[in-house]
């Protein structure tokens, strides 16, 4: 009846794309070793999960370790020798400003004008830059705690995680207490 009604085609596709979901492959695992596998493969992602959490811990200690000896101090000096420079050639330009005031009769038709001129200007290029400086130094410093504080957190983060992956190991890896168990408490073994 089915082959008058849809034909010969139809029921040869019908049957080909009802063979081909059939497993025609090797043959499956029994359900214990797909258990073991899985149990294993489990073992395997647990371990590589803890090797990435210690890995992030140390990465995070050392993050803080180089603030503290080495971005910091070395920011800081950096800050005090510029600061060292600046007021050096402030004082420099100062006194390059007195020299030239001396010799100038009229203000503006001297012969040492433009070179008053040019020194004044480095004058107030030189106090801007002492002025930056010691803002950057004071921010730096200020900013000090701050950054340590976000490092430390980092660190106890990367802590936390590495704890909460291996707890659970632990865990499994004792001994089971069947003491306080629903099975004992109902039938007293």
């Amino acid at each position: 009846m089915i082959l008058r009604r849809f034909g010969l085609p139809a029921v040869a596709i019908a049957i080909w794309s009802t063979v081909a979901w059939l497993p025609l492959g090797p043959v499956r695992a029994a359900p214990r070793e797909k258990v073991a596998t899985a149990q294993s493969s489990a073992a395997e992602h647990q371990r590589a999960q803890i090797a990435a959490a210690k890995r992030d811990l140390e990465l995070a200690q050392l993050r803080l370790e180089r603030f503290r000896r080495y971005e910091y101090p070395l920011e800081i000096r950096r800050l005090e020798s510029a600061i060292r420079i600046a007021k050096a050639e402030l004082d420099m330009f100062e006194r390059q400003v007195r020299e030239y005031e001396r010799f100038t009769k009229f203000k503006d038709s001297s012969p040492l004008f433009t070179s008053l001129e040019y020194a004044r200007i480095n004058r107030l290029k030189a106090e801007t830059t002492l002025r930056d400086l010691r803002e950057e130094k004071r921010l730096v410093e200020n900013n000090r705690r701050r950054q340590e504080r976000l490092l430390r957190l980092e660190v106890e983060a990367a802590e936390q995680r590495l704890d909460s992956l291996i707890q659970p190991v632990e865990m499994r890896t004792k001994p089971r207490d069947r003491s306080h168990s629903r099975f004992t408490k109902r039938w007293g073994r």
